[in-house]
């Protein structure tokens, strides 16, 4: 078994390792390459081909983590196609002298509750301290009528709804609305704290990440006061598009402005053709599911997050 270390010249390869061993998670060079080079130039990276007689059967890869870092934790990932997945033990006790560099004290890892690998990784000391639900909106069929109450009940509290390729032009917008966008998202439940970018990487990231649509960021307004936010990305699963954040400031919320942003989000990529809208949410995140659920999302298998002291 032999590790050799990524090159950025893989990247096409690498993509079409990954999708083919984990299809229900497929990405994009595009996006790969997206995110290592929006990397903080304080982040360790490490990515490595695992190879029997020169053929690819693995990747590993461990990094600082985009969200919510701390010193010398690492997200450790195992690309391994199912077929292969008996040498998963051997493979992951072989990277452990790599993985040894960093220096680590715990690691973190991302799997669906329903793939081998969670299993797998709570036999090798891991503990899950997260998880989130993915769904989908079927749109072929989906109607607004039944919803008509809730969006006049918005309109008629003062809400407007305008995208983010609307206000661009105006190069104070961005910073109004990364203030608007970290506050929501610090009353977002989950397990762990938020440590919000600041304002010159979220901005890169935002503006820089190729599944951005400036016309399918929908911000809700009373005057010129941002209230609310429901935002769409391109995504690499067909007829697909995916939400990011949907949330609304504290003193804003019970007047159905989620609501409505979520439905002018499903009405943008209905008119669009897309045939679902996808999204993810905490599973202690209520509110959020309440809303979901009365829309007509359908629930996924969880994305679980697993940890492991060293």
């Amino acid at each position: 078994m032999e590790f050799k270390p990524y090159q950025t010249a893989d990247v096409q390869a690498y993509v079409e390792f990954i999708n083919t061993a984990n299809p229900t998670r497929p990405t994009t060079a595009e996006r790969v390459q997206y995110f290592d080079s929006t990397r903080e130039a304080s982040a360790k990276f490490a990515r490595y081909w695992v190879l029997e007689s020169s053929i690819p059967i693995a990747v590993v890869s461990f990094e600082t983590p985009m969200s919510n870092p701390a010193p010398n934790e690492y997200s450790f990932e195992l690309v391994l196609p199912t077929e292969s997945k008996h040498l998963a033990k051997s493979l992951f006790m072989a990277a452990q002298p790599l993985a040894a560099r960093l220096e680590p004290k715990l690691w973190r890892v991302v799997c669906q509750e329903d793939h081998w690998q969670y299993k797998f990784f709570l036999e090798q000391g891991f503990n899950e301290f997260d998880r989130m639900w993915a769904s989908q909106l079927p749109l072929e069929d989906f109607s607004f009528v039944p919803f008509q109450t809730i969006l006049e009940k918005a309109k008629s509290a003062g809400l407007t709804i305008r995208t983010l390729a609307d206000e661009l032009s105006d190069p104070s917008f961005l910073r109004r609305y990364y203030d608007a966008v970290i506050e929501i998202l610090y009353d977002i439940p989950a397990a762990t704290p938020l440590q919000p970018w600041s304002f010159d990487l979220w901005k890169q990231r935002l503006l820089e990440d190729p599944t951005f649509l400036p016309e399918a960021q929908f911000i809700g307004f009373i005057g010129r006061e941002i209230v609310g936010v429901s935002q769409l990305f391109t995504s690499a699963r067909a007829a697909t598009i995916q939400t990011g954040l949907t949330g609304v400031r504290g003193t804003y919320r019970h007047q159905g402005f989620a609501f409505a942003l979520k439905l002018e989000a499903a009405q943008y990529a209905q008119k669009k053709g897309f045939k679902f809208v996808r999204t993810n949410n905490h599973v202690i995140n209520r509110p959020m599911l309440t809303i979901n659920e009365a829309l007509g999302f359908m629930k996924e298998p969880a994305t679980i997050y697993l940890r492991k002291e060293i």
